[in-house]
C-alpha cells in the first residue's frame, strides 16, 4: 500500500509556478514479464484494476535469459500479448518493450561477467 499511495501523491503533483495550480503527472511503471505466477491473466486483471483511474503507462519487459543457471524464462510472445490487451482494458496505456541483442547475449538484463 506504501507503494501505491507514494504513486498517487507524485502523480497528483505539487503546485509550481506563479498560478499555483497543482498539474497532474503521468508515471510509468516497468513489469518485467516472468513465466509464472506473476503473468498470468487473473494477474493482468489485478494489474490493471489497481491501476485503474491513475495516469499511468505500463511498460511490459520481456525477461531475457542468460547463459547462467537460472529457473526463469520469458512467457510466449502470445502470453504477454493477451496480457497487455487486458491491462488495457482497464483504460490503461501498456507498451511491450521491444528485446533488441538477445542473438547476441547482449539484451537488457544480459549482461553478466
Amino acid at each position: 500500500e506504501g507503494i501505491v499511495q507514494a504513486l498517487d501523491d507524485h502523480i497528483r503533483g505539487s503546485p509550481s509556478g506563479p498560478s499555483r495550480k497543482k498539474k497532474q503527472r503521468k508515471a510509468m511503471i516497468q513489469y518485467t514479464m516472468l513465466e509464472g505466477p506473476t503473468s498470468t491473466i487473473e494477474c493482468a486483471h489485478h494489474l490493471g484494476k489497481l491501476l485503474s483511474g491513475k495516469s499511468i503507462i505500463v511498460n511490459l519487459i520481456p525477461y531475457n535469459q542468460t547463459c547462467v543457471s537460472d529457473t526463469y524464462s520469458c512467457p510466449s510472445k502470445a502470453h504477454i500479448e493477451e496480457f497487455q490487451r487486458v491491462v488495457m482494458g482497464y483504460g490503461l496505456f501498456v507498451f511491450v518493450r521491444k528485446t533488441m541483442g538477445e542473438d547476441i547475449a547482449g539484451a537488457c538484463g544480459q549482461l553478466v561477467l
